[in-house]
C-alpha cells in the first residue's frame, strides 16, 4: 500500500541534474500503483526550493496550509499561498518554486488502489476535479481548510494503524476527500459564474499541444475549431480566467523552461527550436513573461 521510502524516492528523483529532462516519477517510485501520503514539512526538509518539471501516472492532491511561492501545472501558472488546494491530474507536467518551506499535505494515488478494494472506477472518473481541463487550484476559506485538514489527518492515522480493513477505510477517506474537493471547486465556479470544464477547452488544449511551435495565432485555433476568435476567447476566459492567447503563450513558456532545465542546448539554440527567428526576441519574450532572463532562470536550477 503506502511506500515507506516515498520521501527518499522523491528526493532522489528531484535531485536529478537538468540534463535528465522532465522527470518521470514512475521511474523512481517503487509502489506507484498504490498510495502515498506525506506531510509537506517532512518532504521539504531535504529538497531545494525549486522543484523541476515532472510528471507521473498517479493523481496528486496537495494542500498547503502555510506556503509562499509559485507553481505551474500544464498551461497554468499561479501563486501558492496559505490554504492553497491544488489538484494535479495524471501525466500533466508540473513544477514549483517556494520562497519558504511549506507545511501541509501531499497525497498520490492510482485508480488501481481503488480497484483492488473492489471500488468501481466510475467513482473516480466522474470526479470533475480530476479532469485535465479544470483550473487546478483555489484558496480555501478557513472552514474549508479545517475540513480538508481533518480528512488528511484521518488518512495518515489509518495508514499508521494495524486495522485489518484499513485499505478500504483509506479508500473511503480518499473518496470523501475527492467529493469534498469537487464540492469546493463547484461552489467556487458557481460563485464566480464560470464553467470550469468544457469540451471546447479540451479540444483547444489538444490542438495547442501538437501545434504550438508552429502556430501561435488564435485565428489558427479558432479556425480549426470552426469558431470565431472572439467567441473562442470568451469561452476559454469563462472557463479558465485566461485568454486563448495566454494559454498558447503559457504552453510555449512551459516548453522554454523544460528546454532550459533539461538540455544542454544554448539559449540561441533553444530560441530557434521554439520557432523564434531572432534569439533576442526570445530573450525579450521570456523576460516579459517570467520577469527574469532565460540565463538567470537556468542558473536558478543548478
Amino acid at each position: 500500500m503506502q511506500n515507506p521510502n516515498i520521501i527518499k524516492e522523491l528526493h532522489q528523483a528531484f535531485s536529478k541534474t537538468p540534463k535528465d529532462g522532465v522527470i518521470d516519477l514512475d521511474q523512481f517510485l517503487v509502489n506507484r500503483d498504490s498510495l502515498s501520503i506525506l506531510r509537506l514539512e517532512d518532504f521539504y526538509k531535504g529538497v531545494k526550493s525549486v522543484i523541476p518539471p515532472y510528471r507521473q501516472s498517479n493523481f496528486f492532491i496537495l494542500f498547503a496550509k502555510e506556503a509562499k511561492g509559485k507553481r505551474s501545472i500544464g498551461h497554468y501558472t499561479f501563486p501558492i499561498e496559505n490554504n492553497s488546494l491544488v489538484i494535479i491530474p495524471k501525466y500533466v507536467i508540473h513544477a514549483a518554486m517556494y520562497a519558504s518551506k511549506p507545511t501541509g499535505y501531499f497525497i498520490s494515488f492510482n485508480p488501481d488502489f481503488f480497484l483492488q478494494q473492489s471500488f468501481p472506477y466510475k467513482l473516480l472518473n466522474t470526479r470533475r476535479i480530476l479532469k485535465p481541463s479544470l483550473r487546478p487550484y483555489m484558496t480555501l476559506r478557513k472552514d474549508q481548510a479545517e475540513k480538508i485538514t481533518w480528512i488528511f489527518e484521518n488518512i495518515i492515522e489509518e495508514c499508521n494503524s494495524g486495522f485489518e480493513g484499513k485499505k478500504q477505510m483509506i479508500a473511503l477517506k480518499i473518496l470523501e476527500l475527492l467529493i469534498l474537493c469537487d464540492q469546493f471547486f463547484t461552489e467556487k465556479a458557481e460563485r464566480e459564474c464560470i464553467l470550469e470544464y468544457c469540451e471546447t477547452l479540451e479540444k483547444l488544449n489538444e490542438l495547442i499541444e501538437t501545434n504550438f511551435l508552429q502556430h501561435r495565432d488564435v485565428h489558427f485555433y479558432a479556425g480549426a475549431l470552426h469558431s470565431h476568435p472572439n467567441y473562442l476567447n470568451h469561452i476559454v476566459k469563462k472557463a479558465t480566467g485566461l485568454t486563448a492567447k495566454q494559454i498558447i503563450t503559457n504552453r510555449l513558456m512551459i516548453e522554454a523552461k523544460y528546454l532550459l532545465a533539461s538540455t544542454g542546448l544554448s539559449i540561441k539554440e533553444i530560441a530557434y527550436k521554439l520557432g523564434f527567428e531572432d534569439p533576442n526576441y526570445f530573450h525579450s519574450f521570456f523576460k516579459k513573461e517570467e520577469n527574469t532572463t532565460p540565463a538567470n532562470y537556468r542558473s536558478q536550477l543548478t
